[in-house]
């Protein structure tokens, strides 16, 4: 819970480094996330192990992968909550399991009930509806929805535990993060020398917020049923519904409405089949 209650806070974060633009945000994030996971890898001796699984092929190949995949993911949320679009992150991240039923199905023939064909219809559907209500589709949350769910799944083929795995993620987006800061500073385009102390640090916390509800995730989930761990992972995107709603005031029409409305009873009918297919394999236990 606590993981998701971080999670669920990050738009508040990014919109008070939004004298930065994305991009630089973004490479500032990789440096101190990785500078913050690195002390503790060697700490807990894990780094003759993770210099192994960069020397394998089967893991450095969709690791390599997924650390391209994260970065287009945590820019363009990060991008999105700066230029006010809190909304549609968190439609995004609302349809994503959404996604990975789909991925699952097609990609490795996983058999799913009517009540989540027709979750996934309606979802279909509020999609459709905001592509409308926009004129265009909902790039912003449907690119979300989408990198975060093919994240998930490159993670799946290369199981490698999230702080390590987070670790080489960052390790080979660092060189690109530190060229781009490096090249910014050179042509005096970045802003990071024009800050004080107070927005350096707050700065360096993103490492903090980065590998902090990951570790308690990966802690969690492995003492938590599947079903409790599905409730859960509705609590962040909630919260930044009601934070692009009440906080930071973004337009909310009725058509916006109606498209949340399918998202959520999609969800709703998920969940209560995910409960029911649980509750039904523990009476058979």
């Amino acid at each position: 819970m606590l993981a998701f209650l971080i999670w669920g806070c990050l738009p508040l974060y990014w919109k008070a480094l939004n004298r930065m633009d994305a991009l630089e945000i973004l490479c500032h994030r990789v440096v101190w996330s990785f500078l913050t996971i690195l002390p503790v890898i060697l700490y807990t001796g894990r780094l003759g192990r993770i210099l192994g699984l960069l020397g394998a092929r089967k893991t450095s190949l969709p690791l390599a992968a997924s650390s391209c995949v994260l970065a287009c993911n945590w820019l363009l949320y990060i991008w999105a909550v700066n230029a006010d679009r809190v909304l549609e992150t968190s439609l995004g991240y609302f349809i994503n399991p959404l996604i990975n039923i789909l991925l699952g199905m097609f990609l490795f023939r996983e058999r799913v009930s009517r009540i989540v064909r027709i979750a996934i219809a309606l979802a279909a559907v509020g999609v459709l509806n905001q592509m409308a209500a926009l004129g265009h589709p909902p790039w912003v949350a449907l690119g979300l929805g989408c990198s975060f769910a093919l994240y998930g799944l490159i993670r799946k083929v290369a199981p490698v535990e999230a702080l390590p795995g987070l670790f080489i993620e960052t390790f080979l987006s660092l060189p690109f993060a530190l060229g781009w800061l490096f090249w910014q500073g050179a042509r005096g385009m970045s802003v990071l020398f024009t800050q004080d102390l107070s927005f350096l640090l707050l700065l360096a916390a993103s490492g903090l917020l980065t590998a902090t509800p990951l570790f308690l995730f990966a802690f969690g989930v492995r003492r938590l049923r599947l079903t409790s761990l599905g409730l859960l992972q509705y609590v962040s995107p909630s919260m930044t519904f009601v934070q692009g709603v009440f906080l930071f005031n973004e337009p909310f029409s009725p058509a916006t409405l109606l498209t949340f409305l399918c998202i959520w009873t999609a969800l709703a009918l998920y969940t209560w089949d995910s409960l029911r297919r649980g509750g039904s394999r523990e009476g058979k236990a």
